[in-house]
């Protein structure tokens, strides 16, 4: 029968691998363990009662100055107690698998040889990624990294705490996926309004710079002001030298006379141009004046209106904006809660389930001094006629533990020649403390039919055979079921002699060791 293997826990061996959990290719034999807490230890305390422990608990069934067996309760002597000891170099020689297993290490190796490997060759540690906290390989993170985290994620062995964790993180990569999604979405809004920004920039450098040439245009008027103004002193200067040439030349020529009359005149239609120029010349100020305010009040309201627009559109955006960055935050939180909720409703399970394992070990254990079942065969009466008619009838009672084994006690009718007989029958399934016990199953079966009145009773027993097929550990959910043609009981005398009432039979089923036979 092929073995299935076992973790088990070591204590008292060596400082490298005491307290580690031990994948061993095959199981350890079960005297090895200790019942009370599981550990194998260096040494162990053999109990009266058959059950074994380590020093530890062993130390701890003093009662009363007594001690007692923890599983069963026993009492027992001190000098009862059989102390046997595993040797290391026996332990060491077992082939274990490597702590690496479950991330792919397929390595299988002396336990001796297990620190050496781990520390030195194995090429299977892995590490959680720094950005998506996946777990890698070491020997792959640079390569995971470089794909964006999107390969080489090391499959772990199914279970509960790494199942919940996996599906958080997967979880998590779908928020960061959609908040990446909003962020850019976001982004390209941001841009949009710093584009349209940079436009109403370049509409104010605009007007800044049609501002800078009417400046340039009222300096220039300036200047031509002060050059009429120049003509006009040079004009009056040359008056007042003809009228000093004048009075000069009156006594000397009449003709200077004629002379200064023209000079006059001359100096009459000049001082008439040159009030007529300042005329114009305040005229033209006044005219550039009013159509550069008004020219700026038009590009004022123009720029205002224009601000006011990028100020209700930046508004938009910044409400546009928080609605959005409102809505992924509740869609986070949303999300979020529901991880949360699913994660506590996976832990509760998981909690269950183990404590669901943890009540049939105890239950299991419970019933190793447990030989004897009594149930009642009701409805005989269409038993016996269905057994007639198709020539055997199974009665099979429910699923039970017996001396710790999972089996289904029964009876099996069966028809030779127009008598039906009544036989023992037994069927073994999987059970939750299996590795614990002696296999193949070795015990002697025994039926007993019980008289009403308790005055008299027939009994019949019968020895099983070593043979996998049926009494061999269970490798799926259950064994072939198999009958005792030895334990038979003629139906017709069982009711002849009023071993049948209320059209039932009662029943006694046991197993009987064979070293107790009576």
């Amino acid at each position: 029968m092929a073995s299935q293997g076992q973790q088990y826990t070591l204590c008292g061996f060596a400082q490298e691998l005491d307290w580690r959990h031990l994948h061993f290719v095959e199981p350890l034999p079960a005297h090895r363990i200790c019942k009370a807490c599981g550990v194998v230890p260096s040494i162990i305390a053999f109990l009266p009662c058959q059950h074994v422990l380590c020093r530890s608990c062993y130390e701890h069934c003093l009662l009363d100055d007594a001690r007692a067996c923890p599983l069963d309760g026993d009492h027992f002597l001190e000098e009862d107690a059989e102390w046997i000891q595993f040797p290391l170099e026996n332990l060491l020689k077992r082939k274990v698998k490597c702590w690496n297993a479950e991330h792919g290490c397929a390595k299988v190796l002396a336990a001796s040889e297990q620190i050496k490997h781990f520390c030195e060759d194995c090429d299977h540690h892995s590490l959680s990624c720094p950005k998506c906290s996946k777990v890698v390989l070491r020997r792959d993170v640079c390569a995971h990294l470089q794909s964006k985290c999107r390969d080489y994620a090391v499959s772990t062995t199914p279970g509960s705490s790494q199942t919940i964790h996996s599906y958080s993180q997967e979880m998590m990569s779908a928020v960061n996926a959609s908040m990446d999604v909003r962020v850019g979405e976001m982004k390209d809004r941001l841009d949009q309004v710093i584009r349209d920004s940079n436009g109403h920039s370049d509409r104010l450098d605009e007007i800044l710079h049609c501002v800078n040439t009417m400046k340039e245009m009222l300096l220039e008027v300036s200047c031509r002001s002060r050059t009429l103004e120049n003509v006009a002193s040079q004009t009056a200067a040359s008056i007042s030298c003809s009228k000093a040439i004048q009075e000069a030349l009156i006594v000397h020529s009449e003709k200077l006379q004629e002379l200064a009359q023209s000079t006059s005149n001359s100096n009459q239609a000049h001082a008439k141009a040159l009030e007529d120029t300042n005329r114009s010349l305040e005229h033209l100020k006044e005219n550039t004046a009013n159509t550069l305010q008004a020219e700026l009040r038009e590009r004022s309201v123009a720029d205002t209106t224009a601000l006011k627009k990028v100020s209700d559109n930046v508004g938009t955006l910044a409400e546009t904006f928080g609605k959005l960055l409102q809505d992924a935050t509740n869609t986070i939180c949303t999300n979020l809660a529901e991880s949360n909720g699913r994660i506590g409703e996976a832990k509760d399970r998981a909690e269950q389930s183990v404590l669901s394992a943890t009540k049939q070990k105890e239950l299991a254990l419970n019933t190793l001094n447990i030989r004897r079942y009594e149930f009642f065969v009701k409805g005989l009466k269409a038993i016996e006629d269905s057994t007639h008619s198709k020539g055997f009838h199974t009665y099979k009672c429910e699923n039970i533990y017996m001396c710790g084994y999972h089996l289904s006690p029964g009876v099996h009718l069966r028809k030779v020649k127009e008598r039906v007989f009544l036989q023992a029958r037994l069927q073994l399934h999987k059970g939750v403390i299996d590795e614990y016990l002696q296999w193949p199953f070795n015990e002697k079966i025994q039926l007993t039919i019980k008289h009403p009145s308790r005055s008299k009773q027939c009994q019949m027993s019968e020895n099983t055979i070593d043979s996998l097929k049926w009494y061999g550990r269970p490798e799926e959910s259950s064994n072939p079921a198999v009958g005792f043609s030895a334990i038979s009981f003629r139906l017709d005398d069982l009711k002849h002699e009023g071993y049948v009432t209320d059209d039932s039979l009662h029943v006694l089923w046991e197993l009987v060791p064979k070293d107790l036979e009576k």
